[in-house]
């Protein structure tokens, strides 16, 4: 089991008036508090600002206004599985974690232990390149949360896997301390594992709202989803 940090209700993340444009505007002046311990599913069409959004918190591209004040320690406390797998396929699988355990500063004599986890363990000397599309996003996923971190910022993660693997992700992820902000549409899940919802539209969040509250009104996220996504 892969654990957090402290049990103290913080904030992590305060973003206040973000606004960032490309050819066009993409986000339209985003306010968003990021809590430890928050589990958060963010939502949303193509084109809302979602992955824009990640790439400003991680610093991957710079804001063209407004305030984004971290309380954390991006090299140290920061963890990122983005939507594309960052491998490298002339790597065996063993060779892969070994990198990422060099530059994350984790003892390489827990990898085996971490492999077993998740069920790669019988593909360590593979090459990346003979992986699943499955087995891929299960290597991705535990380059990620081989350390202990504060943060964690998913990208789709189950983009890919089959039913098995899905399954087995969700289940892994509740062992994660710390707080996850996921970018995902896998409604069952987000019903489910998550303790926020988030909806972005148009550039900002449209709707910040804990996922008890809609379950109180008897509605699932999907539909929730449905009816304020399809909304002018």
């Amino acid at each position: 089991m892969i654990l957090g940090h402290d049990d103290k209700n913080e904030k992590i993340i305060e973003i206040h008036d973000l606004k960032k444009a490309f050819d066009k505007p993409v986000l339209n002046g985003v306010d968003l508090d990021v809590y430890s311990h928050d589990r958060i599913a963010l939502l949303g069409s193509n084109g809302s600002g979602k992955t824009t959004l990640f790439n400003l918190i991680v610093g991957l591209t710079s804001k063209d206004s407004g305030t984004i004040n971290s309380y954390i320690n991006n090299r140290k406390d920061l963890s990122i599985m983005a939507q594309e797998n960052l491998l490298i396929d002339n790597l065996k699988v063993i060779e892969q974690l070994e990198l990422s355990a060099s530059m994350y500063e984790v003892e390489i004599n827990r990898l085996d232990n971490l492999m077993k986890q998740i069920n790669l363990y019988a593909y360590k000397n593979n090459y990346v390149a003979s992986l699943s599309g499955g087995q891929k996003r299960k290597l991705s996923l535990l380059m990620s949360v081989m350390r202990p971190s504060k943060l964690l910022l998913l990208d789709e993660p189950t983009v890919g896997m089959d039913l098995k693997s899905i399954d087995f992700f969700w289940k892994y992820m509740d062992h994660i301390g710390g707080s996850i902000i996921t970018i995902t549409h896998d409604f069952n899940q987000i019903d489910k594992f998550f303790s926020k919802v988030i909806l972005m539209k148009n550039g900002k969040i449209f709707k910040n709202v804990a996922v008890n509250d809609i379950h109180s009104h008897n509605q699932t996220i999907e539909q929730w989803y449905r009816y304020f996504n399809d909304e002018v």
